[in-house]
């Protein structure tokens, strides 16, 4: 398995997790969309299948979230703020973006088994975090109300997310260095 294709896949996954932990806004415009990490999310996974085949089914699932999240962004961008009609949609959004990532992460994991890396355990342990947290944040409670908690709430949404890019870049960098040779997963 060719190591430089799977970091270089890694490495498009962290962009992906960096451009989705921060929000560049002009107006209600949103400069660096959601759908766009899942462009360099779908990307990737043809990079990652061979060692992970596993990876393969999330593929229709990131092109949903995608374009669930390029709606969101086209109506912001049209100024239409409310999305209380579409909180049903929403609401199965979260769940399938949880399990997305929940999944994703572990199969990032995976990898790093594979090539007895270090980043393993902190994927797993980030993962897990980043599912309670997002899971947390998708409940019907309005958050945003009680400012403090919301800044609180914004900044630890923050510091998972460059936590998880920090070790998505450390992975990446170890595999390109070497160790272990990568091998398709046996049974899936």
């Amino acid at each position: 398995m060719d190591r430089n294709r799977v970091a270089r896949a890694v490495g498009l996954i962290a962009w992906g997790y960096l451009l989705l932990c921060f929000h560049l806004t002009v107006g209600t415009i949103v400069l660096v969309p959601n759908w766009l990490c899942y462009i360099f999310f779908l990307k990737a996974m043809g990079g990652l299948e061979p060692v992970v085949p596993a990876v393969k089914l999330l593929f229709p699932l990131g092109v949903l979230l995608g374009v669930w999240e390029g709606l969101l962004w086209g109506m912001s961008a049209v100024g239409i703020q409310d999305f209380t009609l579409l909180y049903g949609l929403q609401l199965v959004a979260s769940v399938l973006m949880i399990y997305f990532h929940f999944q994703f992460l572990t199969n990032l994991a995976e990898i790093a088994a594979q090539a007895m890396l270090p980043q393993r355990i902190p994927l797993l342990c980030l993962r897990t975090i980043r599912t309670l947290f997002t899971t947390v944040t998708a409940l019907p409670i309005a958050w945003t109300e009680v400012y403090p908690l919301a800044v609180v709430l914004g900044i630890v949404g923050v510091v998972i997310g460059i936590c998880t890019c920090v070790v998505l870049f450390g992975l990446r960098k170890a595999l390109k260095r070497g160790g272990l040779p990568l091998q398709p997963e046996m049974g899936k």
